[in-house]
């Protein structure tokens, strides 16, 4: 079905619209001005009392919940940044674990802080273990930095959390419901972060490869050396691949670096005038001299005879 509206009233429809449009544009960027910030931190258990249920614990109006998990994680909540802070030192001396605490907050209540202990995290993801202190420290800081990011995962769940918070009267349930999630996407970061740790010490392994397979035909320059293909076989890996890591190295293709390095050879030799263009071209590894000829002149800009003949 169509509708035709008079231009006066289709006018003022859109202006409507754009009013509307507007408004909810300018709300959206003033919800998003508004920062979540974080700190994330690696705090020892220090255990001055021993206690079995961490909701017993009272500070102030601070509330701690344990979720029933027996201090494996644990959320703090309170309207005080401050008394949120030092409930969490309290509760430390509680616990026998290290903990990772992440405190989430902006410039309105309520202010969380979520702690995890270390043995939990191995549990759930053993690559923690393999982490060492300062690999996890470096995790934890880009996990601060992501949370400034206004469009992270860690800043817009919470944002949407905080809003539903402040409005639910089941808060309990929807804080539960909140920090699980927070340590599953936690979990998940921690995993991507050692999945390309393995990758990056994986790929300087293959450097390493390439390198010594490169320093080894450098030493044997009075060689014919051996091609891209067999190189790329003595590293177990595929040509392309190989190239590309050289490449990435070395800023140039196999093929020019070590040519290269056989013309700047020869031409050493030829300095000392102790042997002519033939017995230096065979030395370098050429094969022919007239193509040694041609190489050595393109990359010097004179022939090797009368390089020769000028010392």
């Amino acid at each position: 079905m169509y509708v035709f509206l008079p231009k006066n009233t289709q006018f003022q429809l859109n202006n409507l619209i754009n009013f509307v449009e507007g408004k909810q544009q300018r709300k959206m960027y003033n919800d998003n001005k508004v920062p979540v910030t974080s700190k994330c931190q690696i705090i020892t258990g220090k255990a001055d009392k021993i206690c079995d249920n961490l909701n017993s614990i009272n500070f102030g109006d601070a509330k701690i919940y344990d979720f029933g998990s027996k201090s494996a994680f644990f959320c703090i909540i309170s309207d005080k940044a401050d008394e949120s802070k030092l409930f969490a030192d309290k509760v430390l001396h509680h616990l026998f674990d290290d903990y990772v605490l992440i405190d989430i907050y902006k410039n309105t209540n309520p202010h969380v802080c979520i702690g995890i202990s270390y043995a939990c995290l191995g549990e759930y993801s053993p690559a923690v273990s393999e982490l060492k202190n300062e690999k996890i420290q470096g995790v934890l800081k880009k996990i601060g930095i992501d949370f400034t990011s206004t469009y992270s995962i860690f800043s817009c769940k919470y944002l949407e959390f905080h809003k539903d918070y402040n409005k639910s009267t089941f808060k309990y349930l929807r804080l539960q419901s909140y920090c699980l999630q927070f340590i599953c996407d936690f979990l998940g970061y921690l995993k991507i972060e050692q999945e390309d740790d393995k990758s990056m010490k994986s790929q300087s392994l293959e450097v390493k490869k390439v390198k010594v397979i490169i320093q080894k035909v450098i030493s044997e320059l009075y060689k014919t050396s051996p091609t891209v293909q067999e190189m790329a076989c003595m590293a177990d890996m595929s040509v392309s691949k190989f190239k590309v890591i050289f490449n990435n190295e070395y800023e140039e293709s196999p093929h020019k670096y070590i040519l290269d390095k056989k013309l700047l050879l020869a031409r050493e030799l030829l300095q000392t005038g102790s042997y002519s263009v033939s017995q230096v071209c065979y030395k370098v590894g050429f094969n022919y001299p007239s193509g040694f000829t041609r190489l050595f002149k393109q990359k010097f800009h004179c022939t090797p005879s009368e390089l020769f003949f000028s010392n």
